[in-house]
């Protein structure tokens, strides 16, 4: 049988959340689940990159313990932690904490708007002035690998290149994503973008603008925000998803499926070392099952970033074709 071997993993580690977000039910979970810490001892240490989210992941108490436990499991895999940067000063002195375990860790702070549409959104007044004031506490600290996270909605759609811009002004990162529905994750069924002409446009704008930069990295991201652009006017995919393939979603149960988009278990994460957990018949039928029945998904940067390394002269043809002609203009 051959070997399971993911090399991306989403991992919701607590359900507990501060925020009240309008697009994800979240946090009116009772009595919200945390994913135990020795169940990361399960993890494939193939891994490349992991996302510990939540709910708001700096609400489990043995964060650190958990990122000592993934740097020591899976020693090659960058890992990033995905907050709504509300709790500043939890989110501060653990950093500061989990920053002697690896320098390379690294932040994402959601920020889905400016001033009040972002605290509309988020559903808690004062949560764009406590994002902006984390950003800067990890930026005091000596973080470097940090970011923003904007999800593209209606009601934002007019702010994008304004949270744009505010990313080069603080110098992070920024990644984006559309409103999106799951099962699995968030419990909604109801997101939707309606107004694509004008997020189809202020997208291109962004990507255009990412395309006239020097920096490698942001012509790459301009490839990924062409995929939203295309998803989100079309329909349509650059790329296969790779989820189940190289890539999955667990949840705080320790249940594991192809991303959070799909509702499919593939197993359990059990304590390592590894046991069944990668190379389950169960795992294997899930994955035949997406190629057969061609399952997809919203476009989402955790199934998309082996396919963009396995299609890389794709990738790096539209990057040079696109940089090169009236496409930025």
């Amino acid at each position: 049988m051959p070997k399971y071997t993911p090399k991306d993993a989403t991992i919701a580690i607590t359900y507990r959340c501060n925020s009240r977000c309008q697009m994800c039910n979240i946090w009116q979970i009772k009595n919200p689940a945390d994913l135990p810490v020795e169940l990361f001892t399960g993890l494939n240490p193939d891994l490349k990159y992991i996302n510990l989210t939540g709910g708001e992941p700096f609400l489990h108490p043995f964060l650190p313990e958990i990122v000592r436990t993934v740097h020591l499991v899976a020693p090659k895999a960058q890992i990033i932690i995905s907050s709504n940067g509300l709790a500043t000063e939890l989110i501060a002195a653990t950093m500061a904490e989990i920053m002697k375990i690896g320098a390379d860790i690294g932040v994402r702070i959601s920020l889905d708007g400016i001033g009040e549409t972002h605290d509309r959104i988020r559903g808690i007044p004062g949560i764009y002035d406590c994002a902006l004031e984390t950003i800067l506490r990890l930026q005091a600290l000596g973080l470097k690998n940090l970011g923003l996270s904007f999800t593209i909605q209606d009601e934002n759609k007019a702010e994008l290149l304004q949270v744009y811009d505010l990313s080069r002004k603080l110098k992070v990162q920024l990644a984006l994503a559309l409103v999106q529905n799951s099962e699995i994750y968030f419990s909604k069924s109801s997101n939707r973008v309606n107004a694509v002409e004008e997020v189809a446009k202020n997208l291109l704008a962004v990507i255009r603008r990412e395309l006239a930069g020097p920096n490698p990295k942001h012509w790459l991201r301009a490839f990924y925000d062409y995929g939203l652009y295309l998803y989100l006017t079309e329909g349509k995919r650059l790329l296969p998803t790779g989820a189940g393939l190289d890539s999955l979603f667990i949840d705080p149960a320790g249940r594991i499926y192809p991303s959070n988009l799909i509702n499919l278990e593939m197993g359990e994460l059990s304590a390592g070392p590894l046991g069944d957990t990668w190379n389950t018949e169960q795992a294997l039928a899930v994955r035949e099952k997406i190629k057969r029945e061609n399952i997809s998904e919203s476009w989402i940067i955790c199934t998309i970033r082996g396919e963009m390394k396995r299609h890389a002269i794709k990738v790096l043809w539209w990057v040079l074709k696109n940089k090169l002609s009236a496409f930025r203009k």
